[in-house]
């Protein structure tokens, strides 16, 4: 169209764009404080000219080719990645600061300050143990001792029930994403089929997919329609509108996972990545430190009963260090407590010794004071 009106329609459809435009930049402002949002930008191009006979082609204005999303999916990717792997250590390192405030070491309250005092103390008794107040001394002290090692041991067992929790509470939050992401793959693909293009759903896409790898290492795929299809383990989890759920494994280790599917099958999978993962690096080293707490408590108090010739600590087999307290007789009467002279001198170092050994020491079974099976 050539002439007066097709100038006017050129005039119009350049103010169209203009508006476009600027409508556009006032939804990316709007949106700036949005989670997951992109900045988005309206893509135009000359429309289609106009041939003019003797002249030519005659240009016809500006048209708008659509309004993307200005994202760069290879970056998207790294970030879900880098996501992934922060989460699983932070995580990991968060669980692994309380149980290093539990055992509070270097301290004047931590376990090495409360044997030493008691060792001092059998000292002090061994020097003069003609003395009541020494003998009250080391009873004193290994009551304090013993209840240092017994909250310790609850608290422990109070952090590795909080991480189970953390596990549990990640398995609810990935169930749910995946449920919403199940739900966008419908909306995304009504606007799809149609033509257009989804920029805002797109973003709520990108971001849950992101919020998933923090939990967990998915892998993430798009269909032709812009669709998410999610595996874990090389097991789908969400493919069209077959979704299985992640569950914590009721008769397994503590924090292994299975996938359950509508079908009722159950698979168990490992999970490599994500906050997940660091929940289940620090259970393994809380139960460690626990087994070793167990170990602790239950060598010294042997070593401590055999040199003493009767018992002074009463221990249990299971859960030794929840347990361990001093004798109830001991500790109504102090004159109890062996300061005499019948001891084997080749016992009392080897005693001593194997009492303050460090909790990450080899046991042999053939050890007296080797911890019960």
């Amino acid at each position: 169209m050539s002439g007066l009106f097709g100038t006017l329609n050129i005039g119009v459809k350049g103010m169209t764009a203009a508006q476009t435009a600027l409508q556009t930049t006032s939804h990316n402002v709007s949106n700036m404080n949005t989670p997951g949002y992109s900045r988005q930008r309206v893509n135009l191009q000359a429309d289609n000219p106009y041939n003019y006979t003797g002249v030519g082609q005659l240009g016809t204005g500006v048209k708008m080719s659509g309004v993307v999303r200005v994202v760069d999916d290879y970056v998207t990717k790294q970030i879900q990645d880098e996501t992934s792997s922060y989460s699983r250590h932070a995580t990991k390192s968060d669980a692994l600061s309380q149980l290093e405030m539990i055992f509070d070491e270097p301290s004047e309250t931590g376990l090495s300050a409360g044997f030493s005092r008691v060792y001092a103390a059998w000292n002090y008794l061994g020097s003069s143990p003609e003395l009541a107040t020494a003998k009250t001394m080391v009873s004193q002290e290994s009551q304090t001792l013993t209840d240092t090692i017994k909250q310790m041991a609850n608290q422990i067992e109070g952090l590795e029930g909080d991480t189970l929790y953390s596990i549990e509470k990640d398995v609810l939050d990935f169930n749910e994403k995946v449920g919403q992401l199940s739900t966008l793959n419908k909306q995304i693909f009504n606007v799809v089929i149609k033509g257009q293009t989804p920029n805002d759903l797109l973003d709520q896409r990108d971001r849950l997919t992101t919020e998933l790898a923090s939990i967990a290492d998915v892998t993430i795929t798009y269909d032709k329609f812009q669709g998410v299809k999610l595996e874990l383990d090389g097991n789908p989890v969400l493919e069209g509108e077959t979704i299985q759920k992640l569950a914590v494994q009721s008769g397994g280790a503590k924090g292994e996972l299975e996938l359950q599917g509508a079908d009722g099958s159950v698979k168990a999978i490992a999970i490599e990545n994500g906050s997940i993962k660091g929940s289940q690096e620090a259970l393994a080293v809380i139960n460690d430190k626990k087994v070793e707490l167990n170990q602790l408590a239950y060598s010294f108090a042997t070593a401590v009963n055999t040199v003493h010739g009767k018992e002074f600590f009463t221990v249990s087999q299971t859960d030794t260090a929840k347990n361990i307290t001093v004798n109830e007789a001991i500790k109504a009467d102090t004159s109890l407590i062996n300061a005499g002279k019948d001891w084997d001198p080749l016992i009392l170092p080897f005693s001593i010794a194997i009492a303050f050994t460090e909790p990450s020491a080899p046991w042999s079974s053939s050890s007296p004071f080797a911890p019960p099976d």
